[in-house]
């Protein structure tokens, strides 16, 4: 039997409780992941003391990690937003996560003397960072019935 439009819709509510505990594992394993691809990237050379990113200092470990948790947070944020106001709160939150992946792939070209490397390395955390919230977030921020049943909208 397939399901009508309104038992669908009522199994697709984003849960407040689990996006909380969703978000918060989602920020602290972002901040992990971009501190590893930072310690790479660092060992090869991709994030110079003399290139001067913010506040006149060069990119250190501390901003990678503070962005990659208050990017996370603020995307949380908007998950359990759109819970409440959208009614396929999935499907806009993967649109608005797309739109501001793309926005936020042009900070890292607009760095004056910025290396190669250091662009790819910085464009590699924005997409672990969306890759882990997305994920994170569709996963375990709905309701029980609508993880149990894989809906997915």
């Amino acid at each position: 039997m397939t399901p009508s439009p309104r038992s669908t819709a009522s199994a697709l509510q984003v849960d407040l409780r689990r996006t909380s505990v969703a978000t918060v594992l989602a920020a602290i394993a972002a901040a992990v992941a971009n501190a590893l691809v930072y310690a790479v990237g660092d060992a090869f050379g991709a994030f110079p003391s003399d290139v001067i990113v913010t506040a006149g200092m060069p990119m250190t470990l501390a901003p990678i990690v503070s962005l990659s948790v208050l990017a996370t947070l603020t995307a949380g944020a908007v998950f359990a937003l759109l819970g409440r106001v959208a009614t396929r709160p999935v499907r806009a939150f993967l649109i608005v996560s797309g739109v501001v992946l793309v926005v936020m792939a042009v900070p890292p070209f607009l760095i004056a003397d910025a290396p190669a490397l250091m662009i790819v390395a910085l464009q590699v955390t924005h997409l672990v960072t969306a890759g882990i919230a997305v994920y994170a977030l569709t996963r375990y921020g709905m309701r029980n019935d609508a993880v149990r049943n894989g809906v997915r909208r």
